[in-house]
């Protein structure tokens, strides 16, 4: 179905997408995202202005690019580049100042606006199918580094994320928030795939030739490409994909890449040794890195032509492979009695040479990093890109203390790892040969050593301090944080520009005292200090830059530092004091560095510390300052974010509600446009706005015209006609089901065909009625046949967010408009209120400054239909009905060719969707548990491994013990228990992880880890420990069912077991969350004040088997005595799974064994280890086939596995185990 008109099927280098409306919306999105995330330098308040407004600027923006507007200058923002420093008796100074001179520890980062950036990034999605589709796809996963080279693939590095055709043509994901594809996997790839061919070549070559890899650095590479010379690349590759030449589109694509720089910062450029800035794409811009790939891929194309072939007869030096990410080059050597510095010269020669004829006049090599290495001291177990590997393959699983320990170790040695330069020695030298042993080369570069070891070692520290209790060993503990923070410390103190490294020491150890002097050695070095005499310039800049990303961190930490426990005797916001006292001192001189004052201003606003200023020029910033004190400057449209800044700042929403109010209230007609920003966005600051309004005479008027976004009033509808409205936002909302949301839907069907004004209603112009007298809660009963909708007359107005976008094909048929209107109250009713673009994640408690990253039109580009976003984990509706959603709401750029249900994938019109939704009804029907009365919702689940048996394991844990449980601590939150507890966790998943590598060994056919289904008993892990039941599936690839301690769930402590399932994608790992309620509640629990609910029963299909896909489903302890649970899901499941915290074990295993004869299948039961008993049973024939794994005794630590036949019960063929007759009526 082209739900999309198709003028956005796939965009073109032409001026129409380039000025339209929905492309500079999207543009924005990947934009403002990969700033706020990637880039060095941002100024978030800007982004935050942007988001609230950019409905109207997508609009002026797309305008300006018609009319050839200018671009906004440049701003200079010099970052500290990597360089030496040292500590002797002269005091912390760089190493070798000396070297400056040619090379200067300066990049020079450009700031630009949001709307400059937006224009790029603009142009970046009409070209992007045509360069992607030039550098060849190197994400596939099935093609290897050999079949890559053969298709000619050799760019890894800011690769954008598309789709690819069967004739490897990209389609680039314009419509979603990703940019770039993840760094880690394209640069895992880049390092590996030289090893990979390298290693191919030495099994082919001749005893005397070497086999090496070189890396080659481009010099200043950004800087050295010439904008003309790309714009007419450009116009070759696009000419060669396809696209007509738009002279309007080229016209424009000059002027918004027409980059200009203030002379000051020109000036000041001069000044550093910078260079040419006004040369080359500015560092910062978000889509620098595709138009540097685009600017040499033809460069990659020409020295690809190459391989296979000789590059040089001197040595035979032969070219197998060449790959390049970014400004980093790799190439596969053979040679032939020749040394490596020789063949590092003759390289450097035969490669700028290249460069000169098909990269450009100015794009060069440094070549002092030519680095040329034999394959056999990187090819090894030994090597750098195989030791992080294995750091990461630890760390990705449930690592145990053991584990955090001895990889702290490993990590900390990487801060220690330096870049020795080695001399050059003549070729004839007698110690040459013992130069080449000591020159072996990390094929990491130090720095990135440095990064990726600070930010592991802090999320070890973080992980240790949730399994250490407050006893004796904390302090021992917290003694041995603050020596790693200062190892940290002292690795910064090596290279200054390692800020990250300095960011998790203060993450790592926030205590005020121990970073006093590192600021204030800082602070005494840059443009700030009183005294700059001893200090050059350049130092000076630095320290400018390091201040300004220590202010922004600072930042973070003010709501970081509230959802992150740290021991009694750490106060970490002293940090952030100590911080805003060297802001305070910044800000007093406003003539330099720019970019540092507004970091500045934006820490005392975060931290409500506002200065009234009325020196130096105007900025967002103060005025944020100016409406935390409560005296607003003039209203700007642009600037209303400010206000619910402000409110999240301070948390006071009513008080700045209050004063946006006031600012507005002179504006007249206009006080409409100003209130719906915030109507759309909805949220805390729109709600204490609307409290506001009704207590003003001076907006009754508008609070009438804005009631359509009113907050919704809960109430208890009764089982007659009622307002849509008003039962989604009841507390008996039936709507949360899928199956009455099917039925909405063909309600709603059939009163547009037969009365079409009522397209585009919103929830409160529609009413509904039920065929039968039920509650409102009970619409998913198979009684109720239909649902009879009718449009209503309202007092609130049109609701505007339920107008259909013009995006939305409709020349040929009104279809189109129904059903994405459809789409739209069917979310909304799901949701429980009036926006359809919500969702139900919960917002954070911390009262800090969050930013606004979405608004409504922002959301209506991008929504997520996962049932855990817009239900919850009880979801009560299935991944069908996401995929539904998904092919109704469809927006510009976004593709539902992923959608997994093929009949949803199957609706072309009004007709086909109706049949499409009457066919899933009948399913769901057949699937209600009629015993039970209780809905069933199937979940699809696709398994990576082909496997003929189903691998399960049960673990058998001793944690929690029912002593654990008393009246005072029902959730077991208690401290010391929750360390201990976590700790239990770890070490049990790491032992289940222990124990499947103990069978693959054994059985010898499998490289990793892996099961099918892992099974825990009920109450054993804690809900904020589920991230180790996480790890545990990652590492295992394997879905995981675990009884989770009692939850609160609406006020209420309640007793689930989740389903983890790892959902495998092209688009890489996503978690599928199901939470499976239990009914009917012990003695025990019922004194402990646990309330039964299960809203639905899940039903996982799994595919991926030979005889798949079965059908596996679970419940919790009690329910399973349940026997109507029992009969009802006889035929639904061929596998059932109990959570058990049961000390009758006795009666358990007479349950076990009369289930799986009477449900005809396995039933597996993991009880704790305090009880013991778990146990796996079948229905065989034989009594030692039957019972395939029981664990006996009590306190006891168990991990059982078994490779079980699902399909033994259902198969025809009898080549199997013998089974026994089956029960009456199966």
């Amino acid at each position: 179905m082209k739900q999309i008109t198709e003028f956005y099927r796939s965009l073109k280098p032409s001026i129409n997408y380039l000025a339209d409306e929905v492309v500079i919306a999207q543009a924005w999105k990947k934009t403002h995202g990969y700033i706020r995330s990637f880039n060095w330098y941002a100024d978030t308040l800007a982004l935050d202005v942007s988001a609230l407004t950019i409905e109207d600027n997508a609009k002026k923006w797309a305008g300006q690019i018609k009319q050839g507007n200018t671009l906004n200058q440049l701003e200079l923002v010099p970052a500290a580049k990597s360089e030496a420093w040292l500590f002797d008796s002269k005091g912390w100074h760089p190493k070798d100042i000396t070297k400056r001179a040619d090379k200067v520890p300066l990049r020079p980062l450009a700031h630009l606006t949001i709307r400059d950036q937006t224009w790029a990034s603009a142009a970046m999605l009409c070209l992007a199918d045509a360069v992607e589709t030039a550098q060849g796809n190197c994400s596939n996963k099935n093609q290897s580094f050999e079949m890559a080279r053969a298709r000619k693939i050799y760019s890894y590095g800011n690769r954008l994320v598309c789709d690819w055709n069967s004739k490897d043509k990209a389609w680039f994901r314009w419509g979603n928030s990703e940019t770039y594809r993840k760094f880690f996997t394209d640069y895992q790839n880049f390092l590996k795939r030289p090893l990979d061919l390298g290693r191919l070549v030495s099994t082919q070559a001749l005893g005397s030739e070497d086999v090496f890899i070189v890396n080659l650095d481009l010099s200043k590479f950004y800087n050295t490409i010439d904008i003309n010379v790309l714009i007419e690349r450009l116009k070759v590759i696009s000419t060669n994909f396809g696209h007509e030449e738009c002279d309007e589109f080229w016209t424009a694509f000059k002027l918004i890449t027409h980059w200009q720089w203030d002379q000051a910062d020109i000036d000041l450029a001069k000044t550093l040794k910078l260079g040419d800035i006004e040369k080359g794409l500015p560092q910062g811009l978000v889509s620098a890195g595709f138009y540097a790939n685009a600017y040499l891929a033809d460069f990659d194309q020409k020295l690809g032509d190459k391989i296979g072939k000789v590059l040089s007869n001197k040595g035979n030096v032969v070219l197998h492979d060449y790959c390049r990410y970014v400004d980093d080059l790799r190439l596969v050597i053979s040679a032939d009695g020749i040394t490596p510095q020789v063949l590092a010269k003759d390289i450097n020669t035969i490669i700028e040479k290249l460069l000169k004829t098909f990269a450009g006049d100015d794009v060069t090599l440094n070549q002092e990093k030519t680095k040329v290495t034999f394959l056999s001291d990187l090819d090894n177990s030994g090597s750098m890109a195989n030791r992080i590997e294995m750091i990461q393959g630890e760390l990705s699983g449930p690592a145990d203390r053991d584990v955090l320990d001895s990889t702290t170790g490993i990590l900390e040695s990487l801060l220690t790892i330096e870049d020795e330069s080695t001399p050059e020695l003549d070729s004839n030298h007698s110690d040459l040969a013992l130069l080449q042993i000591s020159s072996f080369d990390h094929d990491i570069r130090p720095d990135t050593l440095k990064r990726f070891a600070a930010n592991r070692l802090e999320s070890i520290v973080r992980s240790k301090r949730r399994i250490i209790s407050i006893d004796a060993d904390e302090s021992l503990h917290e003694g041995s944080n603050e020596l790693l923070a200062k190892k940290l410390i002292l690795a910064w103190m090596k290279d200054p520009s390692l800020a990250l490294v300095l960011r998790k020491a203060i993450e790592i150890y926030p205590d005020a005292e121990l970073f006093e002097p590192v600021f204030d050695a800082i602070f005494e070095r840059s443009s700030f200090a009183k005294t700059l005499t001893a200090v050059d310039s350049t130092t000076q800049i630095m320290m400018d830059y390091l201040l300004a990303d220590l202010f922004r961190c600072a930042s973070d930490f003010n709501g970081y530092f509230q959802v992150i426990a740290y021991p009694s005797n750490i106060k970490p916001t002293a940090v952030i004091e100590l911080l805003t006292r060297y802001a305070q001192k910044v800000i007093a001189k406003e003539d330099v560095s720019p970019f540092t004052i507004r970091q500045a201003l934006m820490l005392l606003a975060v931290t409500n510390k506002p200065i009234l200023s009325n020196t130096g020029n105007d900025s967002i910033q103060k005025d944020l300052h100016c409406i935390l004190v409560n005296k607003a400057s003039v209203y700007q449209s642009q600037r209303s974010a400010l206000f619910e800044v402000a409110a999240q700042i301070t948390g006071n929403f009513d008080t700045y509600a209050s004063l946006f109010l006031e600012q507005i209230e002179a504006l007249g007609d206009k006080r409409y446009g100003a209130l719906e920003l915030f109507s759309k966005r909805g949220g805390p600051f729109w709600l204490a706005l609307w409290k506001q309004l009704n207590k003003k005479v001076a907006f009754k008027e508008i609070a009438t015209q804005l009631k359509w976004a009113a907050p919704q009033i809960s109430s208890q509808p009764k089982p007659r006609k009622q307002t849509l409205a008003k039962i989604i936002c009841s507390d008996i909302n039936g709507f949360e089901f899928e199956h009455a949301l099917i039925k909405l839907a063909l309600g709603l069907v059939q009163e547009a065909q037969v009365n079409p004004i009522i397209i585009a209603k919103s929830p409160n112009e529609i009413t509904v009625k039920l065929s039968q007298q039920y509650n409102w809660d009970k619409v998913w009963l198979s009684e109720v046949k239909s649902i009879e909708c009718k449009v209503t007359k309202s007092d609130i107005g049109i609701d505007p967010r339920f107008r259909i976008p013009d995006w939305v094909e409709t020349n040929l048929t009104v279809d189109n408009r129904i059903i994405y209107w459809i789409g739209t109250i069917l979310r909304a009713s799901v949701l429980g209120g009036a926006d359809f673009t919500g969702s139900r994640w919960k917002a954070s408690k911390t009262v800090t400054y969050k930013g606004l990253r979405t608004s409504w039109y922002k959301r209506r580009m991008g929504m997520m239909h996962a049932p855990e976003s817009i239900i919850g984990e009880f979801a009560t509706v299935s991944g069908w009905f996401s995929d539904l959603l998904m092919r109704c709401l469809q927006w510009p750029g976004f593709e539902s060719t992923f959608v997994q249900h093929k009949d949803v994938r199957a609706i072309l019109d009004l007709e086909t969707f109706t049949d499409c939704i009457e066919r899933r009804l009948t399913y769901l029907n057949s699937l209600i548990c009629k015993s039970s009365s209780l809905p069933v919702l199937p979940t699809e689940v696709f398994r990576p491994n082909k496997r003929e048996n189903f691998r399960i394991v049960t673990v058998q844990q001793l944690l929690p013990r029912s002593t654990d449980f008393s009246i005072a601590d029902v959730q077991l939150n208690n401290e010391a228990f929750r360390a201990k507890h976590r700790e239990h966790l770890l070490a049990v998943c790491q032992l289940t992880v222990k124990t499947l590598e103990a069978k693959l060994n054994g059985d010898g056919d499998e490289k990793k880890p892996s099961a099918d289904l892992i099974v825990f008993p009920e109450v054993s892990v804690h809900i904020d420990d589920q991230d180790v039941i996480k790890r545990l599936a990652d590492k295992t690839q394997s879905i995981v069912f675990a009884g989770l301690v009692f939850t609160d769930h609406k006020g209420k402590l309640v007793n689930i077991a989740r389903w983890f399932i790892p959902d495998y994608r092209e688009s890489g790992r996503q978690w599928v969350i199901r939470d499976q309620g239990k009914e009917n509640m012990t003695l025990p629990e019922q004194k402990l004040g646990i309330t039964g609910y299960r809203p639905c029963q899940h039903i996982l299909k799994v595919h991926g088997h030979p005889d798949g896909p079965f059908s596996v489903t679970g419940a919790i302890c009690y329910d399973a005595t349940d026997i109507r649970l029992a009969a009802d899901l006889r035929d639904k499941s061929e596998l059932f799974v109990i959570a058990a915290h049961n000390k009758d074990v006795n009666t358990f295993d007479n349950m076990a064994s009369a289930l799986q004869y009477h449900m005809y299948q396995h039933v597996v039961i993991s009880n704790i280890g305090e009880f013991g008993g778990s146990t796996i049973q079948a229905p065989y024939k034989q009594p030692y086939d039957r019972l395939i794994s029981h664990v006996h005794g009590v306190g006891q630590i168990a991990i059982s596995t078994a490779d079980i036949d699902l399909g033994a019960f259902k198969r025809k063929s009898k080549k199997y185990k013998e089974v026994k007759t089956k029960p009456a009526g199966v």
